[in-house]
Formats: structure tokens, sequence, C-alpha cells
């Protein structure tokens, strides 16, 4: 014979769930956290999308080479590769600058180390390698580029109290230490970019433009 001792014991502790058990004040004071969390998950994860689609994508500006026959049409793949080549050096320095700033961003509030050398070096290196993988396989760029703001939001919905902006604001202090450090390093970048849009602006000119698969 089933013993129904403890089934009932658990019934008896489960109220009684009428409408006039219902509030709509407390119904209202219990989603308030939720639709905030909601609301900031969406927000930051929508961002979070475009700027490591952006990030990782190989040509900033849409760039396509019409066939064209004979020299007339070879000059003027010509002069759209070099106006191409440099309106995309022009935004090269916005474009690094804005992703340095969002991923120091992310690491300041990640890291716990308190060296803002070491805050400084990983967001260059990241940088760096997304660029560089971006003109191997976008794929991966995108992978390596939402890799630490999609770490950030699941440290932040596992553990809130992971965050401390002092200990943040401690690590901003020491960037006025560095700034030749941060400079060198910037220009690294920017000219790593430049060349590897140079060598694919050679090579376009050279050979027609293909669809990947």
């Amino acid at each position: 014979m089933v013993n129904l001792t403890g089934v009932t014991k658990l019934t008896e502790t489960i109220p009684e769930i009428t409408l006039s058990n219902f509030s709509i004040l407390e119904y209202y004071q219990a989603i308030q956290p939720l639709l905030f969390f909601v609301l900031g998950v969406t927000v930051y994860s929508i961002f979070i999308f475009k700027f490591y689609r952006f990030l990782s994508r190989r040509d900033i500006i849409k760039f396509k080479l019409e066939a064209q026959g004979g020299f007339i049409g070879w000059l003027k793949k010509l002069g759209n590769s070099i106006i191409y080549l440099i309106e995309n050096i022009i935004l090269t320095p916005v474009v690094i600058f804005f992703s340095f700033a969002v991923l120091t961003t992310f690491l300041l509030i990640l890291t716990k180390s308190g060296s803002i050398e070491s805050v400084i070096l990983t967001s260059m290196a990241l940088i760096a390698a997304v660029r560089v993988t971006a003109y191997y396989n976008e794929s991966l760029s995108q992978d390596l580029a939402k890799m630490v703001p999609f770490a950030l939001l699941g440290i932040f919905l596992i553990d809130i109290n992971y965050f401390s902006v002092g200990d943040a604001m401690a690590i901003v202090r020491q960037i006025p230490s560095i700034w030749m450090q941060l400079i060198y390093y910037l220009i690294f970048v920017i000219a790593l970019e430049i060349a590897l849009r140079i060598l694919q602006t050679i090579i376009r000119i050279i050979m027609p433009l293909k669809e990947e698969n």
C-alpha cells in the first residue's frame, strides 16, 4: 500500500490559489527585477551582436569590382581600388580606437589583477587577432570578437557580485602612466590593418574578385 502521508503534508503546505490572493502591486514588485534583467540582457546582446559583426567584417566598406575588359576597364578598376584603400585607411584609426575602447571596458570589468598593462595588452592583442582572422575567415573572426563580451554576460548572470566598480576605477587611474605604451600599441594595430588592406587591394587588382564559398 502506498504511503500518502508525505504527499498529504506537502499539499497542506501549498496555499490555495484564488483571485482574492492576487495583488497587482505585488505582481509588479515581483516582476520588476525580471523586466530590468530582460531589458538589460536584450539591449546588451543586440549591441554585442552589432559590435562583433562590425569588428570582424573583413571589408568595413563594401566593395565590388565590376568585370570590364580592356585598358579603360583596368584603369577604372585601379582607380576604384585606390579610392577604396584610402577610405579604409581613413576609417581604420576610428574603428580600431572604438573597438579598443569597448573591449578595454569589458576587460576592466572582468579583470581582478589590478594591472592596466595586462588589460591594454590583452585588448590590443584581441583586436589585432580579430582583424587578422577576418582576412582568413570571417566566421572565425566573429567567434573571437564575441568571446569576451558574452563571457562577461555569462559571469554577470551567474554572479552579479563579481564586478567591482572600485577595482575598475583603480585600474583606469593607472592609464596616464602608460600613455606612450598605449600609443605604440595603437600604431602597431593600425599599421597591421593598413598592411592587410594594401595586400588585399593588390590581390584584387591583379586577380578578379571571386565569390567565396
